[in-house]
């Protein structure tokens, strides 16, 4: 009778293992947050550039009846009174980089411009780019208007403003600036309106947006609705989207040539004060604008003026 052999069980590899622990591991939870079909993409993709000619004609229609009706516009704002403000403790925030050059407007040229000002990226054809030069009243109104009000919840303002912190320099003001168009009063718009009135829609507009199913354009009719739509917060949108400017830059371009000094009005974030400068409109003026302290050395200009507001655009 042979002998009996006792087999051992097989004991499998580390590799082995390693595969079968793997394979066991639940599957990937997925959630699905919102279905479309390559139907739908079309479909939007179409809407979006109705709505971007849309918005442009709607733009050149306004913009050929300033043009047929411009001196009477400028004569409506050059008979509105203009002020004067005291800019002493006022603020003018810079990224760090530009420290040194804390006067500059040249910023201002970047990308759609400020609220008051056309910047290079507006190629529309009717279109010049212009400097203004943008202080607050205050430190944290220059804050909340460069990257809105602190946030309560777990983003800061910095992300709900699509930026990454950085280093800001804050320079306190002296001096005084003249010849302001005052957009803190409603009245002052009045002139303004009693022209575009008169402007009217064109039907061809009115049936682009029936088809676009969206609001029925119309002309402003009020002093104090067209104050609220100059200082609307959401103003990025037509420049960034649609490739045209904003009316609160349309309206800064005429106050330009209207040769005021700047304007002058509430921060959209708050009560305090903000004002836009157009630099090239100092030629002529008293408005004097000066950094307090000592600079760090010779070749940083610490004023703003007559003499040097060609140096600084």
């Amino acid at each position: 009778m042979g002998k009996k052999h006792r087999h051992n069980p097989t004991i499998p590899s580390r590799r082995i293992q390693g595969r079968r622990s793997s394979a066991k591991k639940p599957p990937e939870i997925k959630y699905v947050l919102d279905p479309f079909t390559d139907v739908d993409l079309r479909t939007w993709k179409k809407t979006d550039a109705s709505l971007t000619e849309y918005q442009i004609r709607f733009f050149y229609h306004l913009e050929a009846r300033r043009a047929t009706r411009r001196q009477e516009i400028l004569e409506a704002l050059q008979n509105v009174t203009s002020v004067e403000q005291d800019i002493s403790q006022w603020v003018r925030l810079v990224s760090y980089k530009y420290s040194l050059n804390p006067l500059s407007s040249r910023g201002s040229l970047n990308l759609y411009g400020g609220r008051f000002n056309f910047g290079r990226d507006l190629v529309c054809a009717s279109l010049m780019h212009f400097n203004a030069l943008y202080l607050a009243s205050d430190k944290e109104t220059a804050y909340n208007e460069r990257v809105g009000i602190k946030s309560t919840g777990k983003l800061d303002r910095f992300d709900l403003a699509l930026q990454k912190e950085a280093s800001f320099s804050t320079f306190l003001l002296e001096g005084r600036v003249f010849n302001l168009f005052d957009l803190t009063s409603a009245d002052n718009l009045r002139p303004f309106i009693k022209v575009t009135n008169g402007f009217g829609i064109s039907p061809e507009l009115k049936q682009m947006a029936i088809d676009l199913t969206i609001d029925s354009p119309h002309m402003i009719s009020s002093a104090k609705e067209l104050k609220a739509h100059l200082m609307t917060s959401n103003w990025r949108r037509w420049p960034m989207q649609y490739d045209v400017p904003y009316n609160s830059q349309v309206f800064g371009e005429l106050l330009l040539r209207t040769e005021y000094d700047g304007v002058i009005y509430h921060s959209t974030q708050g009560t305090d004060k903000y004002i836009a400068i157009f630099p090239e409109n100092l030629k002529n003026s008293d408005t004097s604008i000066h950094i307090a302290g000592d600079p760090p050395n010779e070749s940083v200009i610490t004023h703003l003026d007559s003499d040097t507001w060609r140096d600084l655009i």
